[in-house]
């Protein structure tokens, strides 16, 4: 859900990165902070869980993931085939 709908720019470490349709710049703190919320304890997941199921999705092909020192870009597989344009 926090894919971008189209090609964007983010900045990052005060440079700026271009974000395609279907990617979104993320880490695994961040992704844990954002699963985690709202939860109670004992469903939170450790950060290093959560980027452990990442490489799961890696793994099994429903995402890329482009990793550098600071950030993360994740690519969703298939992005496009599952968007529906109201108008096609």
């Amino acid at each position: 859900m926090k894919a971008n709908h189209s090609k964007d720019y983010s900045f990052q470490s005060g440079m700026r990165k271009q974000i395609q349709r279907g990617e979104l710049m993320t880490g695994r703190f961040s992704l844990a902070r954002e699963y985690n919320e709202g939860l109670s304890k004992r469903y939170q997941r450790s950060s290093d869980t959560i980027w452990r199921w990442v490489n799961e999705f890696k793994k099994s092909g429903m995402i890329r993931v482009r990793s550098y020192s600071e950030y993360s870009v994740v690519t969703i597989t298939n992005w496009n085939k599952y968007q529906v344009d109201e108008d096609e």
